[in-house]
């Protein structure tokens, strides 16, 4: 009886705080419809203690998978699952990337193709 109720606590914990490791876990990915870009989209826990951290984290490769962008677009002290559904998709403009949608449906971050390495 004690190993289930350890086991549900330990469950309901990591449902609400999220894993206790830093591994991002991938949302979205995208490629331009050239082909040049890959826009990988993670969410990662940052910090356990004091606080309880989650961040967005942008990853954009070129066709020969050089890591031209590599930023965290978000962080908050909270895990829940609507912070991955907040950024899910990637979206391809002439001159930006969007990735989003944020807190509404029309609040993207937007990356500029020109500042790109």
């Amino acid at each position: 009886m004690v190993t289930v109720i350890v086991i549900i606590g330990f469950s309901v914990f990591i449902s609400y705080f999220g894993p206790l490791d830093r591994a991002p876990r991938l949302r979205a990915t995208g490629r331009s419809p050239d082909g040049e870009l890959l826009v990988k989209v993670f969410k990662q826990q940052q910090s356990l203690f004091p606080v309880f951290r989650v961040g967005i984290h942008v990853r954009i490769y070129d066709r020969q998978n050089n890591l031209l962008f590599d930023k965290f677009i978000f962080e908050d002290g909270w895990w829940h699952w609507d912070v991955g559904d907040m950024y899910s998709s990637v979206e391809f403009t002439k001159d930006e990337i969007h990735v989003g949608p944020g807190y509404s449906p029309g609040d993207y971050y937007a990356i500029k193709r020109a500042e790109l390495k």
